[in-house]
């Protein structure tokens, strides 16, 4: 079952959501001190996109964070 992004529970850390999404920015992926590696994504969907004018302070898009060990 796929979840749009706007119903996401946010609040929820232990949470997985399958979704489908546009990605629209991400970061060049970089290593922790720990020894691992971060990268992350903006993502849109059809219920969460940016329609112009700044009358929201709320994002515009979802973040991913993927953890990685190498």
């Amino acid at each position: 079952m796929y979840t749009a992004l706007k119903d996401a529970n946010v609040d929820a850390s232990n949470d997985h959501y399958n979704f489908y999404g546009v990605i629209i920015d991400a970061g060049f992926p970089y290593r922790t001190a720990q020894g691992k590696f971060i990268c992350t994504l903006k993502v849109v969907d059809h219920t969460l996109h940016h329609k112009g004018g700044i009358d929201t302070l709320t994002p515009v898009y979802a973040t991913v964070i993927i953890y990685a060990k190498r």
